[in-house]
């Protein structure tokens, strides 16, 4: 379930992402605030760019 996420969307939650990388949110936070990964702030809400979270995955790997 958790590459379906990344390929059905091009922005995900923080929670999300925390689900698929299987750490806390506010470790999705401090990636953000790291410039790891790319987010986007859309009518108030954080959003993550899929394509980002993968290339952070490609890079970790």
């Amino acid at each position: 379930m958790d590459s379906k996420i990344l390929k059905d969307k091009v922005l995900l939650r923080p929670d999300e992402v925390a689900q698929v990388l299987r750490v806390s949110k506010s470790s999705i936070y401090r990636l953000i605030k790291d410039d790891k990964i790319k987010s986007v702030m859309v009518g108030g809400a954080m959003r993550i760019f899929s394509d980002s979270v993968k290339i952070f995955l490609q890079i970790a790997d």
